[in-house]
């Protein structure tokens, strides 16, 4: 299954203001061919009642300074869907440490963090897993659109789970230096196809600004079928 994953995280040190935590620009997502087994299929071979509500994860995740170590968990229906998987590979090789050897959770659509590292146990619980890092202001976020900077109160906040739609230039960089009149010849046409190449539409193609001197910007904004779009700010 291909796969991306990306911490919540991703773009923490461009947020006015600033906010505590890893300081990631972009470079905290990444995607990926895993394999492994499907995490229903390991409950269900378990004996799976129907008082379970939520699935809490543990693994060796070493806390910092004595703490209690990371652990999440997920909806039951979440942990049921057909592509929740317990991953022991990626990309053809064996998980290696950083990515959570020998097995790590898979959840399509959710933020990393659901993602349990180094996994070791899984508990099925007739409630939401109640570990240090899913309450409080932990892995949460408001239940409703709150201004940046400001902090509502502990009983606004919810369980990040779903990521919201985005998009992310990756190339260019930021503020890199291109050279004015870079590229031998103007692309003057493009097709594109849908269907392997059977058929082919041709593409409408915009004039290029970026063979003349100057700063350009550019910018992304994507939407999903639902028609929510990612926030212009």
């Amino acid at each position: 299954m291909q796969m991306v994953l990306e911490c919540a995280g991703n773009g923490r040190s461009l947020f006015e203001p600033q906010v505590g935590g890893t300081q990631w620009i972009r470079g905290a997502v990444g995607c990926a061919e895993w394999t492994g087994v499907r995490l229903r299929d390991v409950l269900e071979s378990a004996g799976l009642r129907d008082s379970a509500v939520y699935v809490a994860l543990y693994g060796e995740d070493a806390a910092p300074e004595g703490g209690e170590p990371f652990s999440r968990g997920i909806p039951i229906a979440k942990a049921l869907a057909e592509h929740t998987l317990i991953a022991f590979a990626i990309n053809g090789a064996p998980l290696p440490a950083a990515h959570g050897f020998p097995a790590r959770l898979l959840v399509p659509g959710w933020i990393g963090s659901s993602m349990q590292k180094w996994l070791t146990r899984i508990r099925l619980l007739d409630r939401v897993h109640d570990s240090a890092t899913m309450s409080g202001y932990s892995y949460r976020v408001p239940s409703y659109p709150a201004a940046p900077g400001v902090k509502p109160p502990e009983e606004d906040m919810r369980i990040a789970t779903a990521w919201i739609v985005k998009s992310l230039i990756t190339r260019p960089q930021a503020n890199l230096e291109i050279r004015a009149g870079a590229g031998e010849n103007r692309v003057q046409r493009v097709l594109v196809s849908a269907d392997f190449g059977i058929t082919w539409q041709e593409a409408s193609l915009a004039a290029s600004a970026n063979r003349n001197r100057g700063y350009y910007e550019i910018w992304a904004r994507a939407f999903d079928d639902t028609g929510s779009a990612q926030p212009f700010s």
